[in-house]
């Protein structure tokens, strides 16, 4: 059989609950604090954003890269715009026919509402961290049927540019829907590995992912 316990209470003590005063007090320090981590927790999550975006246009890169190799000749990787929802997205493909448009079964990446390739006022990946001199944001990257990356001239895809430079690109990825800026980069080395980065503002520096 079960038992019942019970509690018994000293003699002239009171069982005291929480004032409506206390509980409003309670209620507003959980609110002050909940205001004051937000901005962090928003910080968060605009870099995480970022950095899964430079990692889909790393891999993207990549499968470019392999395609090429598999065709045995060269292909140009290419960025354009479209809209859905009034919204616009900014995509990344792999134009294999020459068309210089996006068609079904290009390698492609569209990065999510608010990221965009922005190279003009990004900052610098300079030489020194990169370890090779990046191509001219113009310059459309290309990959030769060896998988590396080249820029065409006169229709011949070099891995040298007419400066005598290993060819090389950076993707700068910016998102700016919040007061503060937050910006990830991809790089292609001479060697055709692509690789992520992340900027921090704190300290101003590029860190590698």
């Amino acid at each position: 059989m079960g038992r019942t316990v019970q509690v018994r209470r000293p003699h002239g003590a009171k069982f005291q609950g929480v004032s409506l005063l206390e509980l409003c007090v309670v209620v507003a320090v959980m609110l002050v604090v909940a205001a004051s981590s937000l901005p962090a927790m928003m910080n968060i999550l605009q870099q995480y954003r970022l950095r899964m975006a430079a990692r889909d246009v790393a891999a993207m890169l990549q499968r470019s890269r392999m395609r090429c190799v598999r065709d045995n000749r060269f292909h140009t990787v290419l960025e354009a715009q479209t809209t859905h929802g009034g919204h616009i997205y900014n995509q990344m493909f792999l134009d294999q026919n020459g068309n210089t448009a996006y068609d079904a079964g290009e390698a492609m990446v569209q990065l999510p509402s608010g990221v965009r390739f922005n190279n003009a006022s990004a900052p610098v990946l300079s030489a020194a961290t990169l370890g090779y001199t990046p191509q001219p944001a113009s310059t459309a990257l290309s990959f030769n049927g060896l998988g590396l990356p080249c820029v065409v001239r006169n229709g011949i895809c070099t891995n040298w540019d007419s400066s005598g430079n290993a060819v090389g690109v950076v993707y700068y990825l910016q998102d700016s829907r919040r007061a503060s800026v937050a910006w990830a980069a991809v790089t292609v080395g001479p060697a055709g590995r692509a690789r992520t980065w992340q900027y921090s503002a704190s300290s101003s520096q590029w860190q590698a992912q």
